[in-house]
């Protein structure tokens, strides 16, 4: 199936933002260019524009459609920080393959995720639109609708080959980042691990790599193509390859970021040995950072503070630019990727995009870009938090107001909201009538559960071993949301006994999950994770208990209705079971989960052949998470079958 042919007539609208005053600074012989530019008015360099400081005058870097038919690599490193990377300042570093990207390109020092959270940020950088536009607000219970265009759609419709390899269950194609690839190659399960029920749900950096470098010797070398590759290692939980430990086992994250940009080397090789690194425009930039204790966050989702939305941005292409080019003075997004590679290209599109190109990144000396996280308000029923980010300060909503100067207070260390200052005041006001006017076209929070997509346990397990809860939609009604900041210590505490449940030590687990319910009452997410915690331990009724009063707030919820439903047929409650599962299956017809209990139920009562094919339908509808569940199930039927004699 086609892209929806929607582009043809290039067509940007940005409604999050325009631009922040520019000046951009170049070093060596780009340096020396920008200084004879501003001496003439414009310079050429092998056809091209570069930018310069001098005057508050900044030149094209480029023309629109200089790049036509060039090769596309875009490049995602999960969970990277800005300045953990050499060229952004990190001294102890070790990027050499980035570091010399952004020496010989394009390197965008104030670059901003839209939201810490690895769907919905690659969702912006894919579609050039924003959460509010996309839709996708959170991890595992969203996924992009097909009437989002994607750039692989948009490019695959100009005669590209397109292929796409990512590193996390995460961005399984299941969640519709597949759109537009002709190759999507989301194998994360191969590996043993005995952490996460004897699967992975991740693989590292050498087998993204490897993925991406067999694709690029097979693909069709008449055409011209777009790779997209993922790389997870950065994320929690972290772990070092064998030969990165000596070095970095006193600084795990910049060894994987290490470990990353080694592997990104093949790929740049491989584009050398095939002679298209010439004609190749490779794009570098991460879906958002790590807050690694700041704001008391150990990881990320939670906050959008410049730990987790500042961003690296590099683009290389040695054919058009051979000098270091720094854009060190305007605030650009992700959400800019997918127009500036049209703009490049010369592609012309009618799709709307939030980003701009970064060509035009200084018609607008105010631009503002908008920020979200709405996992707050998903996954526990406290407030979520929206913002808007200028060039050098950040204004966020939340019950308790911030605003933060960035040229004096990067870190954001100083709430400076209400300050009796008239720059603070008139800046607040501008930002935050800026983001009420974005906030205009959004869903009413209060409906945002019904955009929420059931989540079967298998998949929620995968998501929380990789430090996500998933989003269960709002699941507190009682009060006032609560300010995300005053509840760092429960989310904390819930993190930490989802790990020690993982681990075994479920009495533990379940001591910190009962202290945080009763620092959280109104929270019944904290129900959920007690009622699966419940059924490991066989404490059933206390679990059923649980999972009811989960119910109460997300009835909806076939899932939970089918481990209910398990709870039942191990109690011998067969009837009610019958009854639960029939209005799971009304719920969700097609979750394996709901399929699976009811062959159950039926190979409990000795209806062996209903069962089979309730399994069978299982595997069928759901074959990416119900595969060891099936089979496991389907080999004891033929056991049964053989000591019958059948």
């Amino acid at each position: 199936m086609g892209h929806k042919k929607r582009h043809a007539g290039n067509k940007e609208t940005v409604t999050s933002g325009s631009t922040g005053k520019a000046v951009v600074s170049g070093a060596g012989r780009g340096r020396i260019l920008s200084i004879i530019g501003i001496l003439l008015g414009a310079v050429t360099l092998i056809g091209l524009f570069i930018w310069g400081r001098g005057g508050g005058t900044i030149e094209t870097a480029w023309v629109s459609g200089v790049a036509k038919g060039y090769n596309i690599v875009l490049i995602t490193m999960d969970t990277t920080r800005a300045d953990h990377i050499g060229c952004y300042g990190r001294e102890r570093a070790e990027t050499p393959i980035i570091d010399r990207l952004a020496r010989e390109g394009i390197r965008f020092e104030d670059a901003v995720s839209p939201v810490p959270m690895t769907l919905p940020s690659h969702s912006s950088i894919l579609t050039g639109l924003d959460p509010i536009s996309h839709g996708v607000r959170s991890n595992g219970t969203y996924s992009l609708k097909d009437e989002h265009a994607t750039l692989a759609e948009i490019l695959r419709d100009e005669g590209y080959e397109t292929g796409g390899f990512v590193a996390c269950f995460v961005l399984n194609a299941r969640f519709g980042l597949n759109q537009g690839f002709d190759v999507y190659n989301d194998e994360v399960e191969a590996a043993p691990d005995a952490m996460v029920g004897g699967l992975t749900s991740e693989r590292d950096a050498e087998q993204v790599s490897n993925a991406a470098v067999s694709w690029l010797q097979q693909r069709d070398k008449k055409k011209p193509f777009f790779m997209w590759a993922h790389f997870y290692d950065p994320h929690e939980p972290h772990e070092l390859p064998a030969a990165y430990v000596s070095r970095f086992k006193d600084h795990v994250y910049d060894g994987e970021i290490a470990f990353v940009d080694a592997q990104i080397g093949r790929i740049l090789d491989t584009l050398t040995s095939q002679g298209v690194n010439q004609q190749t425009i490779v794009i570098v930039t991460s879906d958002h950072g790590e807050s690694q204790g700041e704001h008391n966050e150990l990881t990320h989702t939670r906050f959008i503070y410049e730990a987790t939305q500042h961003v690296p941005l590099i683009l290389w292409s040695p054919s058009l630019w051979d000098g270091g080019v720094v854009v060190d003075d305007v605030v650009v997004g992700v959400v800019d990727i997918v127009p500036t590679v049209l703009d490049l290209l010369g592609v012309e599109s009618e799709e709307r995009f939030d980003g701009i190109s970064l060509r035009r990144s200084r018609e607008n000396p105010d631009r503002v870009v908008y920020i979200e996280t709405m996992a707050n308000y998903l996954d526990n029923g406290w407030a979520p938090l929206f913002g808007m980010r200028r060039h050098l300060d950040k204004y966020i909503l939340a019950p308790k107001q911030e605003y933060y100067d960035l040229e004096r207070d990067p870190h954001e260390l100083t709430n400076r909201f209400g300050a009796r200052s008239k720059r603070i005041s008139a800046s607040v006001q501008t930002l935050s009538e800026a983001l009420a006017k974005r906030r205009e076209s959004d869903v009413d929070i209060a409906d945002m559960a019904t955009n929420v997509e059931d989540l079967e346990p298998e998949a929620r397990q995968k998501l929380e071993a990789l430090g996500y809860l998933g989003g269960d939609g709002p699941v507190a009604t009682e009060g006032e949301l609560q300010d995300p900041k005053d509840m760092m210590i429960v989310w904390q505490m819930v993190q930490d006994a989802n790990k020690k449940s993982r681990h075994g030590q479920r009495k533990e687990a379940l001591s910190q999950l009962l202290e945080a319910k009763v620092l959280a009452p109104h929270d019944h997410s904290i129900d959920r994770h007690l009622g699966i915690l419940y059924m490991r331990l066989d404490r059933l009724a206390e679990a059923e208990e649980s999972l009811e009063r989960y119910l109460k707030v997300r009835s909806t919820n076939s899932s939970i209705h089918a481990l209910i439903a398990q709870i039942m047929i191990k109690q011998k409650r067969f009837m009610e079971a019958k009854e639960r599962l029939k209005t799971a299956y009304e719920l969700s017809p097609e979750n394996g989960v709901v399929l699976v209990a009811m062959g159950d139920l039926l190979a409990v009562v000795g209806n062996i052949n209903k069962a089979q094919a309730y399994y069978e339908q299982a595997l069928k509808v759901d074959p990416y998470r119900m595969e060891k569940a099936t089979s496991d199930r389907l080999n004891k039927l033929q056991q049964i079958r053989n000591a019958m004699g059948q």
